[in-house]
């Protein structure tokens, strides 16, 4: 086993091992390319060397990304289909402000 790298595999573009530099979790997987379309990054999780996970944690509107050691696994696994939510915030408020304009432009018609 060797201990001085780090593997980043699963759902990003360029599955790869690195050397073992003191960087960040998402260091790791932004050198690996990024997250694909289908990947999960909030379900990304960390394998060490002596087998035990640690996933990322969350607190509020932060995200706690585990430390990444020598000898580690960084796995990001991809999205479950049944997991996916509906309208995203940004897809809502479009959508509402296009059916304001439509319901004014519809009510100014009519006068």
């Amino acid at each position: 086993r060797n201990e001085a790298f780090v593997e980043v595999k699963g759902q990003v573009f360029n599955q790869q091992i690195f050397k073992f530099e003191s960087k960040r979790f998402k260091s790791y997987i932004s050198d690996a390319g990024g997250v694909t379309d289908k990947g999960n990054l909030k379900k990304a999780y960390i394998q060490y060397s002596n087998g035990v996970n640690k996933k990322i944690n969350s607190f509020l509107f932060f995200r706690i990304y585990p430390t990444v050691k020598a000898g580690s696994k960084i796995i990001v696994p991809e999205v479950n289909p049944a997991e996916k939510k509906g309208l995203t915030i940004f897809e809502l408020s479009a959508l509402t402000g296009i059916l304001t304009a439509i319901v004014s432009m519809v009510s100014l018609l009519r006068n």
